[in-house]
């Protein structure tokens, strides 16, 4: 996460609306689309944005019509974590599922483009932390339901559609110069110890961390310089020299993908 607003100013640092526009992956895929994960971007809908900012009620979490499930993990204030069958559900108490059938075709299209499972963000930030809702408690999705889900049921959504602006010092949403945008990124199992923050200054990678910095990873000890040699490699001849951090994923030693330039989540 970066620093809030406040936190920024205090220290005498300012963040500009162009600057918060410019970590959004619309701004940045075009120029690293050949060494970053392929991805599908799908405009979203001025109701589908009210949708999702929705506060809901105590009827708990309603899919559109176009993504039928079986069951349904929901939550309400006054409940705990249930699975609920909609065959179980009295019709009184039932809540009209709203309809976005352009969007969820464009889900489905773009799934299947992308080899059958994607990864699901805004323009900046992932709904990881509601994983807990997914089947497999995982990003991973292979349907227009999967995607959904996550998305309604993520604060860090919110914060995109929301709060991204407090950054800067705006009261309001920051929306992005072409709009919010949903992006479905071709699905890539990464384990997390092979995911590093690099930091770039003057063009020289400066610093490498681990991205994950809750959990220790032993092996990495053994191969810390075999490793530091070839992301630096890997950051000057990808050209990457603009960028004061970025986020690598090591699929294989020899193997590295740019997945994000900062987020503010």
């Amino acid at each position: 996460n970066i620093p809030s607003y406040k936190t920024c100013m205090a220290a005498g640092v300012s963040i500009t609306v162009n600057e918060v526009c410019k970590c959004s992956i619309t701004s940045w895929y075009s120029l690293f689309s050949d060494i970053t994960f392929p991805s599908v971007f799908i405009p979203l809908p001025d109701h589908f944005i009210k949708y999702l900012l929705g506060d809901g009620d105590d009827t708990g979490l309603v899919l559109p019509r176009e993504c039928p499930l079986t069951t349904v993990d929901t939550y309400t204030s006054d409940s705990s974590d249930s699975a609920v069958s909609w065959d179980d559900v009295d019709v009184d108490d039932q809540v009209e599922a709203p309809s976005f059938p352009e969007l969820v075709d464009a889900i489905e299209v773009a799934i299947t483009k992308l080899g059958g499972a994607v990864f699901p963000k805004l323009n900046w930030s992932s709904p990881r932390d509601a994983t807990w809702i997914a089947a497999g408690n995982t990003l991973r999705c292979t349907s227009c339901s999967d995607v959904i889900l996550l998305l309604k049921s993520s604060d860090f959504v919110m914060h995109d559609l929301s709060r991204v602006g407090e950054y800067c010092g705006l009261e309001q949403p920051l929306i992005p110069p072409d709009g919010f945008s949903l992006c479905l990124r071709h699905w890539v199992s990464i384990n997390p110890s092979g995911e590093f923050r690099c930091f770039v200054k003057d063009s020289k990678l400066i610093a490498i961390s681990q991205r994950d910095v809750s959990s220790h990873y032993p092996h990495l000890s053994a191969i810390k310089d075999k490793l530091s040699t070839e992301l630096v490699t890997w950051q000057k001849s990808s050209l990457l020299k603009i960028m004061f951090l970025m986020s690598i994923g090591v699929v294989r030693l020899i193997t590295n993908w740019l997945i994000s330039t900062p987020s503010v989540t």
